[in-house]
């Protein structure tokens, strides 16, 4: 038998929306690991959100790509971390702010908003149906911070109710950053409309790539910092059953 390493999503996946791994699941990962198939998550989730399901389930996994590819672990060793410099955390920041969007930073230190970013989560959560224990569940672990992109070794930005498509964020923010819409797979060239209650992950460009000058706001020139050492990594989904 061929030997595979199975790359498994957490929520909706492996993880039911109150938080809990079904019994048919851990059952499924116990067989393959039995048959020599190392069993990785791949999430969007920080280390810090995934890391109580780790130690709970220590038997089930060999380790992990969290923060969208950000942070690679195998087993207790860290192969791969790539992080935002301060410089483009704080443009990021910036770039949010002028255009009045909702957004939380994710590290490995743990998960970072503002405090009006905050409220707005609530309440666009509440207005998706999802209750205040439901809501405690995905974001209890949110460190409310008034500068949240002063912290160190940000790995990603998780934003929504922007006022502007993906591709024109991409176009003003330049190509030291990447959008991709939630749930694809990078490179499609699939448009979502605006306001639409989606996340838009963020991780850095090769550092050989172009920084050209961009319009961050209409008739506003602005230009990025440039991305630190260090490829992209980028996460695909693929199921396949052993």
């Amino acid at each position: 038998m061929n030997k595979k390493v199975v790359f498994l999503d957490m929520d909706g996946t492996l993880i039911l929306r109150d938080g809990t791994m079904p019994e048919s699941a851990q059952e499924a990962l116990r067989r393959a690991r039995a048959n020599g198939h190392e069993m990785v998550i791949c999430t969007g989730r920080s280390t810090t959100q995934i890391e109580p399901i780790l130690k709970e389930n220590s038997d089930l996994f060999d380790g992990c790509v969290a923060a969208a590819g950000a942070q690679v672990n195998r087993g207790d060793e860290i192969i791969w971390h790539d992080c935002m410099s301060p410089e483009m955390a704080q443009d990021l920041v910036s770039y949010f702010h002028e255009n009045n969007v909702t957004f939380f930073l994710q590290a490995d230190s743990g998960v970072y908003a503002e405090p009006s970013s905050m409220d707005n989560i609530v309440a666009a959560f509440k207005a998706l149906g999802r209750t205040e224990e439901e809501i405690k569940d995905i974001f209890g672990l949110t460190i409310l911070e008034e500068h949240p992109e002063r912290i160190p070794g940000i790995e990603k930005c998780c934003y929504f109710q922007c006022p502007l498509e993906a591709d024109v964020v991409q176009r003003e923010l330049g190509p030291a950053y990447y959008v991709a819409r939630h749930g694809e797979v990078p490179g499609t060239r699939r448009r979502a409309p605006r306001g639409q209650h989606c996340l838009w992950r963020w991780t850095e460009r090769p550092r050989n790539d172009p920084v050209r000058p961009h319009r961050r706001r209409h008739g506003q020139r602005h230009r990025p910092a440039q991305s630190p050492r260090g490829p992209r990594l980028r996460t695909h989904r693929r199921g396949r059953h052993l």
